[in-house]
């Protein structure tokens, strides 16, 4: 079902996109919604955040998502609570336990899923997918570079020797060439883990060596900035690998671990050489969509604006669609969307940049409703939970239909 719950930005016509854009720039980052994942957020990011140190985000300057709830097995309900962050995401799997343990906070094993495509829904149950094609560093729409599903072949690649240098290059059809040129920036195989059977570049070695500060039980204490809590263990060699960055092609050494991917970027300045792939967007791509509108197809998408903000409804039920083409046409003045709420901005990522959508099949157009489900979206994205879990609908009196799409014939 996560694979039919989806990301995407549609292909909106001209002034509707215009509104889009202006929609997406002004909504709020999403707040961090436990104190337990805010306590562990202070621990490494509020020293990058108050400028005390330079250094790349452990999560992110802020939350990606709201907190969700997830399907795992061992969990109360057989769900947990996790929130998603620019690099990784947390979660809290064991509730009960005490929560001011470190491991209370749990940090997932992402980049094993995305690299294998095997979807952890409990300690041992999987559902089987297809590896992440989705680019592991540089800018996201280009198609250069590799992506997760490259390294998925080389994840029982013997190690490099110790102290061999770097130079292999991977390319995003996961071939791998020898390029002796990168052998100029002098980057070595490090120390061998024996649980993986793969070695860690020098120079992320280093990086696991440096402390910094860290807002530790209300003070700042010096610790490690990162280790196996934080990264995992090497699930593959680190392989060079031609990423474009900013529009600009560059030389990027990359290493992914269980829970991290670790970039290096010889161009950078010293402090922003070694920094933390963004694990955490692009696992919430995979799992809830890759942004595509090749996702939506069998239902109609509609789009309607309330006082200058744009919200969008997925619609598969015949009988709704019947209603949209109607009011479209003129022939019906039913022009309220009345529909279940759900978590998520729902297939081909189709309600961005809000955090909600409405149920494709659960929906119909309507004269009048109670006014309990009426609101701006904006004031949707603020109260999400309560619409979620209380209200239970969504319904914008105010709502006029601004497009709709056909994806019945895709």
């Amino acid at each position: 079902m996560y694979r039919d719950t989806v990301r995407a930005i549609s292909m909106m016509s001209g002034l509707t996109l215009v509104v889009g854009v202006l929609l997406a720039a002004a909504v709020s980052a999403h707040t961090i919604g436990h104190s337990a994942f805010q306590r562990e957020w202070d621990r490494h990011d509020r020293a990058v955040a108050e400028g005390m140190a330079t250094r790349s985000w452990m999560w992110g300057p802020d939350a990606y998502t709201d907190v969700l709830e997830e399907d795992y097995v061992e969990s109360p309900g057989g769900q947990r609570q996790v929130q998603y962050f620019d690099k990784s995401r947390m979660e809290i799997t064991y509730p009960g336990t005490d929560d001011q343990e470190r491991w209370y906070v749990s940090n997932g094993l992402l980049v094993v899923e995305l690299i294998t495509g095997n979807m952890q829904l409990g300690d041992t149950e999987f559902e089987p997918g297809d590896p992440a094609r989705v680019n592991v560093a540089g800018d996201p729409e280009t198609t250069i570079g590799p992506t997760y599903a490259s390294f998925t072949e080389h994840l029982n690649d013997p190690a490099f020797g110790t102290g061999d240098t770097l130079n292999q290059q991977l390319h995003r059809n996961g071939d791998i060439e020898y390029q002796p040129s990168f052998g100029t920036y002098g980057i070595t195989a490090g120390a061998l883990t024996d649980a993986t059977d793969h070695r860690t570049a020098s120079i992320f070695e280093e990086f696991f060596s440096r402390t910094g500060p860290l807002w530790i039980d209300g003070d700042w204490q010096t610790g490690q900035i990162a280790g196996v809590y934080e990264v995992g263990l090497p699930i593959t060699e680190a392989y060079w690998a031609d990423v474009v960055v900013d529009g600009t092609q560059r030389d990027v050494l990359v290493q992914c671990f269980e829970r991290r991917c670790l970039t290096y970027t010889p161009d950078n300045a010293p402090e922003w050489q070694v920094e933390m792939g963004n694990v955490g967007q692009h696992y919430y791509r995979w799992r809830y969509g890759d942004g595509s509108s090749d996702d939506l197809e069998g239902g109609v998408l509609a789009t309607f604006d309330v006082d200058g903000e744009v919200f969008r409804v997925w619609v598969t039920n015949p009988d709704t669609i019947q209603q949209l083409v109607d009011l479209r046409d003129g022939t019906s003045t039913a022009n309220i969307p009345n529909g279940r709420i759900h978590y998520g901005p729902g297939q081909g990522n189709h309600n961005d940049p809000w955090s909600w959508h409405l149920d494709p099949e659960d929906i119909s157009m309507a004269d009048v409703t109670i006014e309990l489900c009426d609101a701006r979206p904006s004031y949707v994205e603020e109260q999400v939970q309560e619409f979620v879990e209380v209200v239970g609908r969504y319904c914008s009196w105010g709502a006029e239909l601004v497009s709709l799409e056909d994806f019945r014939d895709s």
